[in-house]
């Protein structure tokens, strides 16, 4: 799965101006976009998933143009096939586990009932939520309410999934067992994941490929295998990444 993706936008908040000028493609299983705050990573996600209308650009994903200012080419949300996974989970509070998973399958369950179910099922027992499946949001740990938005981002078997900032709200131990759910997710699946982080520890972790934003640009990318901040040669990173590194998360002075 190849996600080449390109945009230019402007926006305008507080009097304050705020321009993305970013591109960049990957064919990797775990794409990683990292930067500070305000770099406009969110904003990438939400174009991706048709949330966000570039001023200029496109998206595409493998041979899927979902996006196409040039030739006018602008697929609905709804369309795109893509699984997105929010940073608060955004779970209804008066849905069940169950509920909640089910939900993006609506449409399809008059049609397609018993599909619809097996593959409910199958992700309650992946994501072993079959003992809170008739539970609500308000009962789950944080963990646990992690796994139910992430099986209801499969539910509709996407082509890609994206993630918000996913383990931002987690306590550290529990960001680590869910790095390697993650990973196993991502492997069980076959399914390429794009998240986005400003925690270096996501990088070590979980990037094959990195793409450094800050301020509306892709300062770099880079190719990564296991070994943390190194690049496919097993090269340190270069000194500007690590620096962008330690800036987010405020261990180095602006």
């Amino acid at each position: 799965m190849r996600i080449d993706f390109s945009a230019k936008k402007r926006l305008y908040s507080g009097g304050h101006q705020f321009n993305l000028d970013i591109e960049f493609s990957s064919e990797e299983d775990i794409t990683v976009i990292f930067g500070p705050s305000g770099a406009g990573k969110s904003l990438v996600l939400k174009m991706i998933a048709g949330l966000e209308k570039p001023d200029q650009g496109s998206v595409k994903i493998d041979s899927s143009v979902m996006f196409d200012s040039a030739q006018r080419i602008d697929m609905a949300s709804r369309e795109r096939n893509v699984g997105y996974l929010f940073q608060d989970y955004a779970l209804f509070p008066h849905l069940t586990v169950e509920e909640n998973i089910n939900f993006s399958s609506r449409r399809a369950l008059l049609t397609r009932p018993r599909k619809d179910e097996a593959r409910l099922r199958e992700l309650l027992e992946v994501f072993h939520l079959e003992e809170l499946a008739k539970k609500y949001p308000a009962q789950l740990s944080g963990g646990q309410r992690q796994r139910v938005g992430l099986a209801r981002s499969l539910m509709l078997r996407p082509s890609i999934l994206l993630l918000d900032e996913p383990f931002a709200a987690l306590d550290p131990l529990l960001r680590m067992r869910m790095r390697e759910e993650l990973k196993k997710t991502q492997r069980l699946f076959s399914i390429p994941v794009l998240i986005i982080t400003h925690d270096p520890q996501d990088v070590a972790e979980l990037a094959q490929r990195l793409i450094l934003m800050d301020d509306g640009i892709v300062k770099d990318i880079v190719t990564l295998i296991g070994a943390p901040y190194r690049d496919l040669d097993g090269r340190p990173i270069r000194p500007k990444i690590r620096e962008l590194l330690l800036r987010a998360t405020g261990a180095l002075d602006e």
